[in-house]
């Protein structure tokens, strides 16, 4: 099979990328961490199918709802820590066929956040980076951890309760199964690697355990060597330049590679689309 890569659009920054929409009508979004809009492709060809909106940008997280051409996303975490403002829009196609957005949750300086299901329930997990900052460099104030369950109509404003606090540099999350449990929240930062628990039911506990206790920037669980036990892959220090592997061991994780990453410098992007060329 031959593989094509065709740049379909230009973009300063892009970063949050998401698969939505109906089985039968796939499509991609991208939008961009600065000032600026997104941008909507055909998941099969890679064409431009619409602008979806042009302003405010600063995009860090897109969830799509399952089965609806409507997803969630952040605005206003612009570049450079730049966000008092950030918040989450609920984004769908009006009546006139345009998409359109309600925010539905503002948390200043909301970086990452992720829904889970519990039971019939949707529960919204955000991370905030930090509190406040005076300055970009400014980390005096530790991020936190914010969940809420979602009503039937998104557009509604979110509420939520305080979960998890005192993490500097909040900045990595994963989600998804660790071993036997088939789906967890992990969050990241100076003080280590924190794993949420999800409750089985409605109206469970939620819980949640300590992993790493040293810096981490970004994390994924995967079972890389396939003996039934998952590793942490982790990226180290804060926006760091190593890639590292943890074993679970009956002490706890021990790190087991050590990977240098180069320096990556992107003043511009493009948007490619890799498939059977038409």
């Amino acid at each position: 099979m031959k593989i094509a890569k065709t740049i379909v659009a230009e973009m300063a920054f892009p970063y949050a990328i998401s698969v939505y929409g109906p089985d039968n009508e796939k499509r991609v979004i991208c939008a961009t961490q600065d000032k600026g809009g997104s941008i909507c492709f055909d998941a099969v060809d890679g064409r431009v199918i619409e602008s979806v909106w042009d302003e405010p940008g600063g995009t860090m997280t897109i969830w799509p709802v399952p089965g609806k051409d409507e997803f969630l996303a952040t605005h206003q975490f612009h570049r450079g820590f730049q966000a008092e403002e950030s918040h989450i829009v609920h984004v769908k196609r009006g009546h006139t066929g345009k998409y359109g957005y309600e925010t539905c949750y503002t948390m200043p300086y909301l970086h990452r956040f992720t829904v889970t299901d519990i039971g019939d329930e949707k529960w919204l997990v955000a991370a905030t980076l930090c509190k406040t900052k005076a300055f970009k460099d400014d980390w005096s104030t530790s991020g936190s951890i914010h969940v809420g369950k979602l009503q039937e109509n998104l557009d509604n404003e979110i509420t939520t309760t305080l979960l998890l606090d005192g993490i500097t540099k909040n900045h990595g999350m994963y989600r998804g199964p660790h071993d036997d449990i088939p789906q967890v929240v992990v969050v990241t930062g100076v003080e280590g690697a924190f794993e949420i628990v999800l409750p089985l039911e409605p109206g469970g506990e939620w819980r949640t355990e300590q992993l790493l206790d040293n810096e981490i920037s970004d994390i994924r669980i995967y079972d890389i060597d396939g003996d039934g036990v998952d590793e942490l892959i982790t990226i180290e220090e804060f926006h760091g330049s190593s890639m590292n592997i943890y074993k679970k061991t009956a002490e706890g994780y021990a790190k087991v590679t050590t990977v240098t990453l180069l320096p990556l410098v992107t003043l511009s992007g493009a948007v490619r689309f890799s498939g059977n060329p038409p």
